[in-house]
């Protein structure tokens, strides 16, 4: 079968749908992608790529159709607007022009909600099924950002995501708790099925690195990695930090990654007197991060509390469980929930700091056969639930099937 994924992203950037295109290469299947210019998260084109650049790439075996794409910049609505703007125009008119004929259509949605446009002429041009996979669910996510307190805005986006998802053969859902919102909006259950995120293969438990000794100065190392972006509410971990540095003067806290609030949350922590106990060491490669992971003591996994977040599962939740470690969470809903589940760590409400502060405390006088449990059970409820083969088998059986047009 001839897959043509159409994802805004993809490599050389790092985002999810690179592993799933290599885990259909390897189920045999011709995998095409149609993506953009690659820009993020830095807001700049990447090196040997340009506006006016080479237009098609072979990676792995993949080949990678490229649109033209305006980057994203850095902290600039306008510069934001029109890099997804120019995504749906160009990748639009890509797939008018693309020379092959495909078997069924991917589309990797993440934000914004309108990259589907460009899936959705691929499907009416070749005449083939659309799976899209909700990777960010619309208007839920705009209403957790700062413009979600425009009604009429979130009401005008609603009405053109339920269009632009009704307009898919069928809806890859990696969140079970998102089903019973669009089945409300009038999306058929029947085009509804349940595909939960996994992780790249590499994400396992690991050995400490020599080289990284140098970030792990504490007596307790507690480790954030992945975005450092608003959704995050990092702010959070800064004031309980601050709280438990006297009672606790040998815990230390690594937030490694990139993110639009990187700057901003190295600033505050030292206004607040934080820096020798705060690091940011940047970003990292993906398969850095076990080793990371390994040396630390626990794992962090923090989101605000806004109601978009409580049917969200960030993917480091799996990546973490995938190393091995225990997990202290500030989180609702389904990630919660399966923190409890899998007894792989503690959780508190998203946003609540002093329960935050409890559960930190309890984990600080637990005794390190408890820690070494709670990562064996993070481990253990990985393999069972989201293990990359089986996930990849789920994803393959749902593209075998016949779809009625």
């Amino acid at each position: 079968m001839h897959i043509l994924i159409i994802s805004q992203y993809f490599w050389p950037e790092n985002f999810r749908i690179n592993d799933i295109a290599l885990g259909l290469r390897e189920k045999g299947h011709e995998v095409s992608v149609l993506t953009s210019i690659p820009n993020y998260p830095a807001g700049k084109f990447y090196n040997g790529y340009s506006f006016f650049g080479k237009k098609n790439e072979n990676w792995n075996g993949i080949t990678i159709y490229r649109c033209k794409q305006f980057p994203r910049g850095q902290k600039n609505a306008l510069l934001l607007i029109l890099n997804y703007l120019s995504f749906v125009f160009f990748a639009s008119w890509k797939v008018i022009w693309l020379p092959k004929k495909f078997d069924k259509i991917f589309m990797f949605q993440v934000s914004p909600v309108f990259q589907i446009i460009p899936a959705i002429i691929a499907r009416k041009r070749f005449q083939i099924p659309l799976l899209i996979q909700i990777m960010d669910l619309w208007p839920e996510t705009l209403a957790g950002t700062s413009q979600g307190k425009n009604k009429w805005l979130i009401k005008w986006v609603g009405k053109i995501s339920d269009y632009l998802y009704k307009k898919g053969d069928l809806l890859l859902l990696p969140f079970r708790s998102s089903f019973e919102i669009l089945a409300k909006r009038g999306i058929a259950p029947d085009n509804l099925t349940y595909l939960p995120n996994s992780t790249e293969s590499f994400y396992q438990p690991a050995l400490p690195a020599v080289h990284f000794e140098k970030l792990f100065s504490g007596d307790t190392n507690f480790l954030l990695a992945g975005n450092l972006g608003e959704a995050q509410g990092i702010e959070m971990i800064l004031d309980a930090a601050k709280q438990l540095q006297s009672k606790y003067p040998g815990l230390r806290w690594i937030m490694v990654g990139e993110g639009r609030n990187r700057n901003s949350l190295i600033s505050r922590s030292k206004d607040m007197g934080l820096e020798n106990i705060f690091s940011f060491p940047g970003r990292f490669s993906p398969t850095d991060i076990p080793a990371l992971v390994a040396r630390a003591d626990a794992t962090l996994l923090t989101l605000k509390c806004e109601p978009i977040f409580a049917i969200t599962v960030p993917n480091r939740l799996q990546s973490y469980m995938a190393c091995g470690k225990p997990i202290i969470a500030s989180i609702d809903g389904e990630a919660s929930e399966i923190i409890a589940d899998a007894n792989c760590g503690l959780s508190a409400p998203a946003g609540d700091l002093q329960k935050f502060i409890a559960i930190v405390e309890i984990f600080l006088q637990s005794s390190g056969d408890q820690r070494k449990e709670w990562g064996n059970n993070g481990r253990g409820y990985f393999l069972q639930h989201f293990e990359r083969n089986q996930i990849l088998e789920h994803l393959n059986s749902i593209l075998m099937q016949e779809f009625s047009r």
